[in-house]
Protein backbone atom coordinates (compact mmCIF):
# COMPACT_ATOMS: atom_id res chain seq x y z
CA UNK A 1 0.00 0.00 0.00
CA UNK A 2 1.48 3.16 -1.13
CA UNK A 3 1.46 5.93 1.22
CA UNK A 4 0.40 9.75 0.56
CA UNK A 5 2.51 12.47 1.36
CA UNK A 6 0.38 15.83 1.55
CA UNK A 7 2.34 19.35 1.82
CA UNK A 8 0.09 21.94 3.78
CA UNK A 9 0.68 25.25 2.29
CA UNK A 10 0.16 27.92 4.54
CA UNK A 11 1.32 31.15 2.66
CA UNK A 12 1.18 34.40 4.55
CA UNK A 13 -0.38 37.14 2.76
CA UNK A 14 1.36 40.17 1.27
CA UNK A 15 -0.19 43.45 2.17
CA UNK A 16 0.53 46.94 0.72
CA UNK A 17 -1.13 50.52 1.74
CA UNK A 18 -0.72 53.48 -0.93
CA UNK A 19 2.41 55.50 -0.96
CA UNK A 20 2.20 58.50 2.26
CA UNK A 21 0.14 61.41 0.94
CA UNK A 22 -1.09 64.99 1.71
CA UNK A 23 -5.01 65.65 1.32
CA UNK A 24 -6.52 68.93 2.18
CA UNK A 25 -8.09 69.52 5.83
CA UNK A 26 -12.04 69.05 6.53
CA UNK A 27 -12.12 66.34 4.15
CA UNK A 28 -13.07 62.39 4.47
CA UNK A 29 -10.00 60.00 3.45
CA UNK A 30 -10.61 56.35 1.94
CA UNK A 31 -7.24 54.19 1.91
CA UNK A 32 -7.75 50.83 0.11
CA UNK A 33 -5.61 48.04 0.90
CA UNK A 34 -3.62 45.64 -1.62
CA UNK A 35 -3.87 42.18 -0.22
CA UNK A 36 -2.34 39.06 -2.27
CA UNK A 37 -2.21 35.32 -1.30
CA UNK A 38 -2.44 32.37 -3.14
CA UNK A 39 -3.71 30.11 -0.64
CA UNK A 40 -6.35 30.47 2.65
CA UNK A 41 -7.97 33.86 2.86
CA UNK A 42 -8.19 36.88 5.28
CA UNK A 43 -10.46 36.04 7.92
CA UNK A 44 -10.20 39.36 9.74
CA UNK A 45 -9.06 43.42 8.82
CA UNK A 46 -7.93 45.65 12.05
CA UNK A 47 -7.12 49.34 11.17
CA UNK A 48 -5.33 51.58 13.70
CA UNK A 49 -4.01 55.04 13.93
CA UNK A 50 -0.87 55.48 15.72
CA UNK A 51 -1.64 52.69 18.82
CA UNK A 52 -5.71 53.69 18.71
CA UNK A 53 -7.98 51.10 16.76
CA UNK A 54 -10.23 52.89 14.88
CA UNK A 55 -14.15 51.16 15.41
CA UNK A 56 -15.62 49.54 12.87
CA UNK A 57 -13.29 49.73 10.81
CA UNK A 58 -13.14 45.83 9.42
CA UNK A 59 -12.56 45.60 5.99
CA UNK A 60 -10.05 45.84 3.13
CA UNK A 61 -10.55 50.04 2.96
CA UNK A 62 -11.25 52.16 5.57
CA UNK A 63 -13.06 56.02 4.92
CA UNK A 64 -12.63 58.15 7.67
CA UNK A 65 -13.35 61.56 8.48
CA UNK A 66 -9.53 62.47 10.48
CA UNK A 67 -9.57 64.99 13.32
CA UNK A 68 -6.40 66.53 11.63
CA UNK A 69 -4.21 69.27 11.81
CA UNK A 70 -1.72 70.80 9.30
CA UNK A 71 1.90 70.02 9.16
CA UNK A 72 1.52 66.55 11.81
CA UNK A 73 1.87 62.96 9.57
CA UNK A 74 -0.36 60.40 11.39
CA UNK A 75 0.19 57.08 10.79
CA UNK A 76 -2.57 54.51 9.23
CA UNK A 77 -2.12 50.93 9.66
CA UNK A 78 -3.84 47.86 8.68
CA UNK A 79 -3.12 44.84 10.47
CA UNK A 80 -4.58 41.50 8.25
CA UNK A 81 -4.98 38.21 9.47
CA UNK A 82 -5.72 34.77 7.23
CA UNK A 83 -7.36 31.62 8.37
CA UNK A 84 -3.86 30.19 9.38
CA UNK A 85 -3.13 32.94 11.47
CA UNK A 86 -0.72 34.36 9.49
CA UNK A 87 -0.27 38.42 10.19
CA UNK A 88 0.69 40.85 8.26
CA UNK A 89 0.42 44.78 8.29
CA UNK A 90 1.47 47.86 6.58
CA UNK A 91 1.64 51.58 7.35
CA UNK A 92 0.91 54.79 5.45
CA UNK A 93 1.97 58.94 6.88
CA UNK A 94 -0.82 61.10 6.11
CA UNK A 95 -0.32 64.88 6.37
CA UNK A 96 -3.30 67.10 5.94
CA UNK A 97 -3.45 70.75 4.44
CA UNK A 98 -1.86 72.68 2.18
CA UNK A 99 -1.34 76.63 1.42
CA UNK A 100 -3.18 77.91 -1.13
CA UNK A 101 -4.25 81.67 -2.81
CA UNK A 102 -7.48 82.54 -1.86
CA UNK A 103 -8.92 84.26 -5.30
CA UNK A 104 -6.31 86.43 -6.96
CA UNK A 105 -2.63 87.61 -5.55
CA UNK A 106 -2.23 91.23 -4.85
CA UNK A 107 -6.06 91.87 -5.00
CA UNK A 108 -6.31 95.28 -3.42
CA UNK A 109 -3.96 98.55 -4.15
CA UNK A 110 -0.61 99.04 -2.99
CA UNK A 111 -1.53 98.14 1.26
CA UNK A 112 0.90 99.69 3.95
CA UNK A 113 -1.70 97.63 6.21
CA UNK A 114 -4.38 95.20 6.54
CA UNK A 115 -6.19 93.06 8.75
CA UNK A 116 -8.76 90.47 8.36
CA UNK A 117 -12.04 88.61 9.69
CA UNK A 118 -14.58 85.83 8.82
CA UNK A 119 -18.36 86.34 8.51
CA UNK A 120 -20.59 83.92 8.24
CA UNK A 121 -17.80 82.00 6.12
CA UNK A 122 -17.09 84.76 4.19
CA UNK A 123 -13.59 86.69 4.30
CA UNK A 124 -13.46 90.51 4.67
CA UNK A 125 -10.31 92.24 4.27
CA UNK A 126 -9.80 95.80 5.50
CA UNK A 127 -6.66 97.58 4.31
CA UNK A 128 -5.30 100.92 4.34
CA UNK A 129 -3.92 102.44 1.07
CA UNK A 130 -1.21 105.49 0.66
CA UNK A 131 -2.60 107.76 -2.24
CA UNK A 132 -0.60 111.11 -2.21
CA UNK A 133 -0.84 112.62 0.94
CA UNK A 134 -4.54 110.42 2.09
CA UNK A 135 -4.13 107.32 3.54
CA UNK A 136 -7.64 105.46 2.48
CA UNK A 137 -9.58 102.81 4.42
CA UNK A 138 -11.32 100.33 2.21
CA UNK A 139 -12.69 96.50 2.53
CA UNK A 140 -12.72 94.04 0.51
CA UNK A 141 -14.76 90.76 0.36
CA UNK A 142 -14.09 86.93 -1.31
CA UNK A 143 -17.45 86.05 -2.45
CA UNK A 144 -18.77 84.37 -5.79
CA UNK A 145 -15.16 82.78 -5.96
CA UNK A 146 -13.36 86.08 -6.37
CA UNK A 147 -12.31 89.30 -4.24
CA UNK A 148 -14.55 92.74 -4.73
CA UNK A 149 -15.17 95.91 -2.75
CA UNK A 150 -17.04 95.91 0.26
CA UNK A 151 -18.64 98.97 0.30
CA UNK A 152 -17.34 102.55 -0.73
CA UNK A 153 -13.90 104.11 1.01
CA UNK A 154 -14.52 103.95 4.80
CA UNK A 155 -11.96 106.69 6.03
CA UNK A 156 -9.77 109.30 4.08
CA UNK A 157 -6.97 109.64 6.64
CA UNK A 158 -6.63 106.70 8.60
CA UNK A 159 -3.86 105.29 10.82
CA UNK A 160 -5.15 103.04 12.96
CA UNK A 161 -8.14 100.40 12.43
CA UNK A 162 -9.71 96.80 13.66
CA UNK A 163 -11.94 94.64 12.00
CA UNK A 164 -14.31 91.97 13.36
CA UNK A 165 -17.40 90.44 12.93
CA UNK A 166 -20.81 90.42 15.16
CA UNK A 167 -23.08 87.55 14.15
CA UNK A 168 -23.74 88.12 10.65
CA UNK A 169 -22.11 91.65 10.26
CA UNK A 170 -18.11 92.47 9.44
CA UNK A 171 -17.64 95.85 12.21
CA UNK A 172 -14.58 98.31 11.41
CA UNK A 173 -13.61 100.54 14.64
CA UNK A 174 -11.07 103.13 13.43
CA UNK A 175 -9.75 106.70 14.22
CA UNK A 176 -8.90 109.32 11.76
CA UNK A 177 -8.31 113.16 11.54
CA UNK A 178 -12.58 113.30 10.95
CA UNK A 179 -12.99 112.18 14.44
CA UNK A 180 -14.28 114.43 16.90
CA UNK A 181 -11.99 114.65 19.81
CA UNK A 182 -9.53 112.27 18.14
CA UNK A 183 -12.21 109.05 19.44
CA UNK A 184 -12.71 106.27 17.86
CA UNK A 185 -15.52 105.50 14.96
CA UNK A 186 -17.67 102.49 14.55
CA UNK A 187 -18.76 100.85 11.29
CA UNK A 188 -21.14 98.31 10.43
CA UNK A 189 -21.25 96.42 7.13
CA UNK A 190 -25.02 96.06 6.01
CA UNK A 191 -26.15 95.02 2.96
CA UNK A 192 -23.36 97.14 0.26
CA UNK A 193 -23.11 100.19 2.96
CA UNK A 194 -20.75 100.92 5.75
CA UNK A 195 -23.48 102.27 8.49
CA UNK A 196 -21.32 104.30 11.00
CA UNK A 197 -22.70 104.67 14.83
CA UNK A 198 -22.75 108.00 16.00
CA UNK A 199 -23.16 106.80 19.89
CA UNK A 200 -19.60 106.08 20.06
CA UNK A 201 -19.00 109.82 21.05
CA UNK A 202 -20.84 109.29 24.16
CA UNK A 203 -17.95 107.23 25.97
CA UNK A 204 -15.47 109.68 26.51
CA UNK A 205 -12.24 108.48 25.17
CA UNK A 206 -9.40 109.40 22.84
CA UNK A 207 -7.26 107.68 20.26
CA UNK A 208 -3.47 108.32 19.35
CA UNK A 209 -4.35 109.34 15.45
CA UNK A 210 -0.51 108.87 14.87
CA UNK A 211 0.08 105.35 16.51
CA UNK A 212 -0.78 102.43 13.30
CA UNK A 213 -1.75 100.60 16.57
CA UNK A 214 -3.48 102.63 18.74
CA UNK A 215 -6.79 100.59 19.00
CA UNK A 216 -7.93 97.16 18.95
CA UNK A 217 -11.36 95.47 18.45
CA UNK A 218 -12.81 92.42 19.67
CA UNK A 219 -16.24 90.94 20.57
CA UNK A 220 -17.42 89.57 23.22
CA UNK A 221 -20.67 87.73 24.17
CA UNK A 222 -22.30 89.62 21.10
CA UNK A 223 -20.65 93.02 22.34
CA UNK A 224 -17.99 95.02 20.61
CA UNK A 225 -15.23 95.94 22.73
CA UNK A 226 -12.59 99.03 21.94
CA UNK A 227 -9.04 98.93 23.59
CA UNK A 228 -7.90 102.56 22.98
CA UNK A 229 -4.42 104.23 24.05
CA UNK A 230 -4.05 107.58 23.57
CA UNK A 231 -1.11 110.59 23.85
CA UNK A 232 -3.10 113.73 25.33
CA UNK A 233 -3.05 112.43 28.85
CA UNK A 234 -1.29 109.37 28.87
CA UNK A 235 -3.98 106.77 29.22
CA UNK A 236 -5.63 103.43 27.67
CA UNK A 237 -9.01 102.89 28.28
CA UNK A 238 -11.36 100.06 27.50
CA UNK A 239 -14.96 100.91 26.07
CA UNK A 240 -17.60 99.00 24.97
CA UNK A 241 -21.32 99.04 23.32
CA UNK A 242 -24.12 97.37 25.69
CA UNK A 243 -27.62 97.19 25.30
CA UNK A 244 -27.14 99.62 22.55
CA UNK A 245 -24.78 102.80 24.45
CA UNK A 246 -21.20 102.92 24.25
CA UNK A 247 -19.60 103.07 27.91
CA UNK A 248 -16.14 102.78 29.32
CA UNK A 249 -15.67 99.19 31.01
CA UNK A 250 -13.62 100.85 34.22
CA UNK A 251 -12.97 104.49 34.78
CA UNK A 252 -9.14 103.54 35.61
CA UNK A 253 -6.46 103.64 32.76
CA UNK A 254 -5.15 100.05 31.73
CA UNK A 255 -1.20 102.05 31.69
CA UNK A 256 0.10 104.84 33.16
CA UNK A 257 2.32 106.35 30.89
CA UNK A 258 1.87 106.82 26.92
CA UNK A 259 1.01 103.01 25.15
CA UNK A 260 1.47 101.79 21.84
CA UNK A 261 0.42 98.88 19.31
CA UNK A 262 -2.56 98.09 21.71
CA UNK A 263 -3.94 94.18 21.72
CA UNK A 264 -7.49 93.34 23.19
CA UNK A 265 -8.33 89.76 24.30
CA UNK A 266 -10.88 87.51 26.09
CA UNK A 267 -10.54 84.78 28.56
CA UNK A 268 -13.87 82.88 29.92
CA UNK A 269 -15.57 87.09 29.91
CA UNK A 270 -12.43 88.39 31.23
CA UNK A 271 -10.63 90.98 29.20
CA UNK A 272 -6.62 91.02 28.57
CA UNK A 273 -5.06 94.05 27.20
CA UNK A 274 -1.13 93.83 25.84
CA UNK A 275 0.42 97.28 25.45
CA UNK A 276 4.22 98.70 24.56
CA UNK A 277 5.22 101.00 27.36
CA UNK A 278 6.54 104.49 24.93
CA UNK A 279 7.84 106.37 28.19
CA UNK A 280 10.52 103.88 29.05
CA UNK A 281 13.20 103.47 26.51
CA UNK A 282 13.67 100.84 25.23
CA UNK A 283 9.67 99.73 24.97
CA UNK A 284 9.10 97.28 27.47
CA UNK A 285 5.80 94.72 26.70
CA UNK A 286 3.26 94.47 29.23
CA UNK A 287 0.12 92.39 29.66
CA UNK A 288 -3.28 93.63 32.07
CA UNK A 289 -6.29 91.81 32.98
CA UNK A 290 -9.34 93.76 34.35
CA UNK A 291 -10.19 92.78 37.79
CA UNK A 292 -13.07 94.20 39.80
CA UNK A 293 -12.31 97.36 37.84
CA UNK A 294 -8.68 97.51 38.30
CA UNK A 295 -6.00 96.38 35.52
CA UNK A 296 -3.72 93.49 37.35
CA UNK A 297 -0.07 93.47 35.55
CA UNK A 298 -0.21 89.39 34.76
CA UNK A 299 2.99 87.94 36.14
CA UNK A 300 5.58 90.48 37.88
CA UNK A 301 6.30 93.34 35.81
CA UNK A 302 6.68 93.37 32.25
CA UNK A 303 6.63 90.65 29.88
CA UNK A 304 9.78 91.44 27.53
CA UNK A 305 11.88 94.52 27.57
CA UNK A 306 13.27 96.25 24.54
CA UNK A 307 10.20 94.86 22.19
CA UNK A 308 10.03 95.80 18.51
CA UNK A 309 7.00 94.14 17.85
CA UNK A 310 4.55 91.59 18.77
CA UNK A 311 1.52 89.50 18.65
CA UNK A 312 -1.06 88.36 21.67
CA UNK A 313 -3.66 85.63 21.36
CA UNK A 314 -5.64 83.39 24.20
CA UNK A 315 -5.00 79.86 23.17
CA UNK A 316 -7.23 77.02 25.75
CA UNK A 317 -7.68 80.13 27.58
CA UNK A 318 -3.98 81.05 28.27
CA UNK A 319 -2.38 84.24 27.44
CA UNK A 320 0.42 83.75 24.70
CA UNK A 321 2.72 86.14 23.28
CA UNK A 322 5.16 86.37 20.22
CA UNK A 323 7.62 89.25 20.04
CA UNK A 324 10.67 90.30 18.52
CA UNK A 325 13.48 91.64 20.44
CA UNK A 326 14.76 95.43 19.03
CA UNK A 327 18.30 93.70 20.29
CA UNK A 328 18.88 91.22 17.73
CA UNK A 329 15.48 91.29 15.58
CA UNK A 330 14.88 87.68 16.81
CA UNK A 331 11.84 85.75 17.85
CA UNK A 332 10.57 84.33 21.40
CA UNK A 333 7.45 83.14 22.50
CA UNK A 334 6.00 83.26 25.66
CA UNK A 335 2.80 81.49 27.65
CA UNK A 336 1.41 82.51 31.27
CA UNK A 337 1.12 78.81 32.51
CA UNK A 338 0.99 78.22 36.78
CA UNK A 339 1.12 81.59 37.43
CA UNK A 340 4.20 82.57 35.69
CA UNK A 341 5.96 83.64 32.44
CA UNK A 342 7.11 80.38 30.68
CA UNK A 343 9.27 80.10 27.81
CA UNK A 344 8.62 78.24 24.32
CA UNK A 345 11.18 77.11 21.77
CA UNK A 346 11.29 79.83 19.44
CA UNK A 347 9.83 78.74 15.74
CA UNK A 348 13.41 80.45 13.77
CA UNK A 349 16.90 81.32 14.76
CA UNK A 350 16.98 83.72 12.27
CA UNK A 351 15.61 87.51 12.35
CA UNK A 352 12.04 88.67 11.66
CA UNK A 353 10.33 91.78 10.98
CA UNK A 354 6.47 90.89 11.24
CA UNK A 355 5.48 88.32 13.50
CA UNK A 356 1.33 87.08 14.02
CA UNK A 357 0.47 84.83 16.86
CA UNK A 358 -3.05 82.71 16.08
CA UNK A 359 -4.99 80.40 17.89
CA UNK A 360 -7.09 77.77 16.03
CA UNK A 361 -8.58 74.68 16.77
CA UNK A 362 -6.48 74.59 20.21
CA UNK A 363 -3.21 75.02 18.88
CA UNK A 364 -0.59 77.33 18.88
CA UNK A 365 -0.06 79.13 15.26
CA UNK A 366 2.70 81.56 14.39
CA UNK A 367 3.10 83.28 10.99
CA UNK A 368 6.46 85.48 10.11
CA UNK A 369 8.96 86.17 7.57
CA UNK A 370 12.33 84.99 7.27
CA UNK A 371 15.22 87.66 6.61
CA UNK A 372 17.34 84.49 5.32
CA UNK A 373 14.80 83.64 2.51
CA UNK A 374 14.18 86.97 1.58
CA UNK A 375 11.69 88.01 3.74
CA UNK A 376 9.62 84.87 2.76
CA UNK A 377 6.50 84.17 5.17
CA UNK A 378 5.96 80.83 6.60
CA UNK A 379 3.40 79.24 9.23
CA UNK A 380 4.25 77.16 11.92
CA UNK A 381 2.05 74.99 14.48
CA UNK A 382 3.18 74.16 18.27
CA UNK A 383 3.03 70.32 18.59
CA UNK A 384 4.22 70.13 22.45
CA UNK A 385 7.37 71.27 22.49
CA UNK A 386 8.17 71.51 18.98
CA UNK A 387 7.02 73.96 16.35
CA UNK A 388 5.87 71.93 12.74
CA UNK A 389 6.12 73.91 9.77
CA UNK A 390 2.87 73.84 7.62
CA UNK A 391 3.86 75.57 5.03
CA UNK A 392 5.33 78.89 3.20
CA UNK A 393 2.48 81.61 2.84
CA UNK A 394 4.27 83.57 -0.08
CA UNK A 395 6.56 83.13 -2.75
CA UNK A 396 9.09 86.40 -1.91
CA UNK A 397 8.64 89.32 0.36
CA UNK A 398 5.78 90.07 3.37
CA UNK A 399 4.67 92.44 5.27
CA UNK A 400 2.23 93.59 7.53
CA UNK A 401 1.16 89.75 8.46
CA UNK A 402 -1.53 88.20 10.14
CA UNK A 403 -3.85 85.57 10.51
CA UNK A 404 -7.57 85.31 11.11
CA UNK A 405 -9.48 82.16 11.54
CA UNK A 406 -13.65 80.45 11.53
CA UNK A 407 -14.24 76.88 13.13
CA UNK A 408 -13.19 75.51 9.95
CA UNK A 409 -10.54 77.26 8.27
CA UNK A 410 -7.18 79.47 8.76
CA UNK A 411 -6.01 82.28 6.53
CA UNK A 412 -3.08 84.46 6.54
CA UNK A 413 -3.33 87.93 4.96
CA UNK A 414 -0.45 90.04 4.25
CA UNK A 415 1.50 92.54 1.65
CA UNK A 416 2.68 91.28 -0.79
CA UNK A 417 6.07 92.01 -2.24
CA UNK A 418 5.82 89.99 -5.44
CA UNK A 419 2.96 92.45 -6.47
CA UNK A 420 3.85 95.92 -5.90
CA UNK A 421 2.79 95.53 -1.35
CA UNK A 422 -0.40 94.59 -2.69
CA UNK A 423 -2.51 92.19 -0.02
CA UNK A 424 -2.49 88.71 -0.62
CA UNK A 425 -4.90 85.88 1.09
CA UNK A 426 -3.84 82.31 1.81
CA UNK A 427 -6.00 79.63 2.98
CA UNK A 428 -4.76 76.10 4.86
CA UNK A 429 -7.10 73.80 2.68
Amino acid sequence: IGIAHVTVIKDAPVVSLPPDTLIDLNTSLTIKSNVSQKFGKIVSYVWKTGDSVIAGATSDFLVTQPESLPGVKKPYIVTCTDDDNNIVSDTMNVSFGKWVALGNKGFTDIADFQCMTVCNGTPFVAYRTDHKLDLYLRCMMFTGNKWVAAGDTIGQFVRSFSINSIKSYPVIAYCDVNSINDQALFTTFKGDIWEKDESLYDAPHSVDILDSNALHLQINDNEPYISCASTDDSTGYLIRRHLGNWEKVSENSFTNGHASSVTLQFSNNNPYVAYLHLPENPKNLFLKMLNNDQWVTVGAGYVQDNVYKYSFCMNNDIPCIAAISNDNMKLSVKCFINNQWKDIASPYDGTSTYISLHSFRNHLFIAYNMSSEQNRAIVKMLDGENWVTTGYVSDGASQYISMASDANNLYVVYADGQVDNRTTVMQLK
